[in-house]
Protein backbone atom coordinates (compact mmCIF):
# COMPACT_ATOMS: atom_id res chain seq x y z
CA UNK A 1 0.00 0.00 0.00
CA UNK A 2 2.75 2.49 0.86
CA UNK A 3 4.25 2.18 -2.62
CA UNK A 4 1.28 4.00 -4.11
CA UNK A 5 1.62 6.81 -1.58
CA UNK A 6 4.88 8.15 -3.00
CA UNK A 7 5.04 11.55 -4.67
CA UNK A 8 6.79 10.14 -7.74
CA UNK A 9 3.72 8.00 -8.51
CA UNK A 10 1.62 11.19 -8.41
CA UNK A 11 -1.18 9.61 -6.47
CA UNK A 12 -2.36 9.94 -2.92
CA UNK A 13 -5.51 9.02 -1.07
CA UNK A 14 -7.59 11.78 -2.71
CA UNK A 15 -7.05 10.66 -6.30
CA UNK A 16 -6.99 6.96 -5.41
CA UNK A 17 -10.05 6.72 -3.13
CA UNK A 18 -11.52 10.15 -2.44
CA UNK A 19 -12.38 10.61 -6.09
CA UNK A 20 -15.26 8.10 -5.89
CA UNK A 21 -17.53 9.90 -3.41
CA UNK A 22 -16.38 13.24 -4.83
CA UNK A 23 -17.44 12.19 -8.33
CA UNK A 24 -20.89 11.17 -7.09
CA UNK A 25 -21.44 14.54 -5.40
CA UNK A 26 -20.23 16.48 -8.47
CA UNK A 27 -22.48 14.36 -10.71
CA UNK A 28 -25.51 15.04 -8.48
CA UNK A 29 -24.98 18.64 -7.42
CA UNK A 30 -22.29 20.06 -9.70
CA UNK A 31 -19.32 22.15 -8.65
CA UNK A 32 -19.64 23.58 -5.13
CA UNK A 33 -19.45 27.29 -4.37
CA UNK A 34 -17.04 26.69 -1.45
CA UNK A 35 -14.47 23.98 -0.74
CA UNK A 36 -12.55 23.43 2.49
CA UNK A 37 -10.00 20.62 2.65
CA UNK A 38 -7.74 19.17 5.31
CA UNK A 39 -5.46 16.15 5.16
CA UNK A 40 -2.74 14.19 6.79
CA UNK A 41 0.27 14.58 4.56
CA UNK A 42 2.85 11.85 4.64
CA UNK A 43 6.61 12.31 4.54
CA UNK A 44 6.41 11.26 0.87
CA UNK A 45 4.54 14.49 0.06
CA UNK A 46 1.13 12.98 -0.67
CA UNK A 47 -2.05 12.78 1.37
CA UNK A 48 -2.60 9.60 3.37
CA UNK A 49 -6.11 10.66 4.36
CA UNK A 50 -8.29 13.74 4.28
CA UNK A 51 -11.63 15.44 4.60
CA UNK A 52 -13.37 17.75 2.17
CA UNK A 53 -16.30 20.02 3.00
CA UNK A 54 -18.29 21.08 -0.06
CA UNK A 55 -20.87 23.86 0.29
CA UNK A 56 -23.70 24.66 -2.10
CA UNK A 57 -26.02 27.66 -2.06
CA UNK A 58 -28.75 27.47 -4.68
CA UNK A 59 -31.96 29.49 -4.70
CA UNK A 60 -32.00 29.86 -0.93
CA UNK A 61 -31.27 26.17 -0.37
CA UNK A 62 -28.02 25.35 1.40
CA UNK A 63 -26.49 21.89 1.07
CA UNK A 64 -23.24 20.48 2.39
CA UNK A 65 -21.30 17.35 1.63
CA UNK A 66 -18.50 16.00 3.78
CA UNK A 67 -16.16 13.50 2.21
CA UNK A 68 -13.66 11.52 4.28
CA UNK A 69 -11.12 9.28 2.59
CA UNK A 70 -8.07 7.35 3.73
CA UNK A 71 -5.35 4.96 2.61
CA UNK A 72 -3.88 4.76 6.12
CA UNK A 73 -7.00 3.88 8.13
CA UNK A 74 -9.94 1.59 7.52
CA UNK A 75 -13.60 2.58 7.68
CA UNK A 76 -16.95 0.97 6.95
CA UNK A 77 -17.09 2.07 3.27
CA UNK A 78 -20.64 3.36 3.71
CA UNK A 79 -21.65 6.73 2.31
CA UNK A 80 -24.68 8.61 3.57
CA UNK A 81 -26.98 11.28 2.23
CA UNK A 82 -28.74 12.78 5.23
CA UNK A 83 -31.97 14.76 5.16
CA UNK A 84 -34.68 15.91 7.53
CA UNK A 85 -36.76 12.73 7.13
CA UNK A 86 -33.94 10.18 7.14
CA UNK A 87 -30.89 9.11 5.19
CA UNK A 88 -29.78 7.04 2.23
CA UNK A 89 -26.91 4.64 2.90
CA UNK A 90 -24.73 3.52 -0.01
CA UNK A 91 -22.35 0.62 0.43
CA UNK A 92 -19.34 0.83 -1.87
CA UNK A 93 -19.93 4.25 -3.45
CA UNK A 94 -17.71 3.45 -6.45
CA UNK A 95 -19.90 0.47 -7.33
CA UNK A 96 -23.26 1.43 -5.74
CA UNK A 97 -23.38 -2.09 -4.30
CA UNK A 98 -26.28 -1.68 -1.91
CA UNK A 99 -28.49 1.38 -1.45
CA UNK A 100 -30.91 1.61 1.45
CA UNK A 101 -33.37 4.27 2.55
CA UNK A 102 -33.47 4.62 6.35
CA UNK A 103 -36.24 6.84 7.71
CA UNK A 104 -36.07 8.54 11.11
CA UNK A 105 -38.79 6.22 12.45
CA UNK A 106 -36.49 3.22 11.81
CA UNK A 107 -38.16 2.05 8.61
CA UNK A 108 -35.61 0.59 6.19
CA UNK A 109 -36.09 -0.10 2.48
CA UNK A 110 -33.57 -1.40 -0.03
CA UNK A 111 -33.83 0.86 -3.09
CA UNK A 112 -31.05 -0.63 -5.22
CA UNK A 113 -31.14 -3.44 -7.71
CA UNK A 114 -29.25 -6.64 -6.87
CA UNK A 115 -25.50 -6.11 -7.30
CA UNK A 116 -23.98 -7.74 -10.36
CA UNK A 117 -20.42 -9.00 -10.16
CA UNK A 118 -19.76 -7.80 -13.72
CA UNK A 119 -20.83 -4.24 -12.87
CA UNK A 120 -18.25 -2.68 -15.19
CA UNK A 121 -20.31 -3.75 -18.21
CA UNK A 122 -22.44 -0.64 -17.75
CA UNK A 123 -19.40 1.63 -17.89
CA UNK A 124 -18.18 -0.14 -21.02
CA UNK A 125 -21.64 0.08 -22.60
CA UNK A 126 -21.79 3.82 -21.84
CA UNK A 127 -18.29 4.39 -23.26
CA UNK A 128 -19.13 2.53 -26.47
CA UNK A 129 -22.35 4.50 -26.79
CA UNK A 130 -20.49 7.79 -26.37
CA UNK A 131 -17.95 6.91 -29.05
CA UNK A 132 -20.39 5.38 -31.54
CA UNK A 133 -23.36 7.72 -31.35
CA UNK A 134 -21.44 10.99 -31.12
CA UNK A 135 -24.33 12.58 -29.24
CA UNK A 136 -23.04 16.12 -28.73
CA UNK A 137 -25.34 16.88 -25.77
CA UNK A 138 -24.26 13.78 -23.85
CA UNK A 139 -20.59 14.33 -24.69
CA UNK A 140 -20.82 17.97 -23.58
CA UNK A 141 -22.43 16.95 -20.29
CA UNK A 142 -19.78 14.29 -19.74
CA UNK A 143 -17.00 16.76 -20.53
CA UNK A 144 -18.47 19.36 -18.16
CA UNK A 145 -18.67 16.76 -15.38
CA UNK A 146 -15.02 15.78 -15.91
CA UNK A 147 -13.93 19.42 -15.98
CA UNK A 148 -15.79 20.28 -12.76
CA UNK A 149 -14.43 17.19 -11.01
CA UNK A 150 -10.85 18.01 -12.03
CA UNK A 151 -11.27 21.65 -10.94
CA UNK A 152 -12.44 20.54 -7.49
CA UNK A 153 -9.54 18.07 -7.19
CA UNK A 154 -7.10 20.81 -8.21
CA UNK A 155 -8.60 23.20 -5.63
CA UNK A 156 -8.28 20.55 -2.91
CA UNK A 157 -4.70 19.72 -3.90
CA UNK A 158 -3.82 23.42 -3.83
CA UNK A 159 -5.32 23.85 -0.36
CA UNK A 160 -3.42 20.80 0.86
CA UNK A 161 -0.13 21.82 -0.76
CA UNK A 162 0.10 18.62 -2.76
CA UNK A 163 2.45 19.14 -5.69
CA UNK A 164 3.50 16.31 -7.99
CA UNK A 165 6.68 16.32 -10.11
CA UNK A 166 4.65 16.78 -13.32
CA UNK A 167 3.10 19.95 -11.85
CA UNK A 168 6.47 21.71 -11.89
CA UNK A 169 7.97 20.19 -15.04
CA UNK A 170 7.79 22.32 -18.16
Amino acid sequence: MMLILKEIHQIGALVDLGIYPLAVIIALWGKPCRILATAIKLSTGVDGSGDILLSYDEEGLTKQATISYSKITQGSNISEFQGELGRIEIQGISQLKHIELVLNDGTREVISLPFESDFMKYEIKNFISLTKNLNLAIQTKSQLFSQELLEVIQDVRQQLGIVYPSDVES
